[in-house]
């Protein structure tokens, strides 16, 4: 999606929270448009992403990481 196009399909579709605690794991299935608010107190944040798929990538992609 183009960044262009991010804010017709918010209003589109609205925005929905997902509040999580310190420690927490949020699961969820792609695609998914994510934004959020600078962190408070000022803390930082920190999120790690791990993608699995039983698919091989098109073209000369490959997966990179844990084989």
């Amino acid at each position: 999606m183009a960044e262009g196009e991010v804010l017709s399909l918010v209003e589109r579709c609205g925005i929905q929270s997902c509040l999580a605690e310190r420690g927490d794991i949020w699961l969820y299935s792609t695609p998914i448009l994510h934004a959020s608010d600078a962190a408070s107190n000022p803390r930082r944040r920190r999120v790690l992403q791990l993608d699995y798929s039983a698919d091989p990538l098109p073209g000369d992609l490959e997966w990179l990481g844990i084989v």
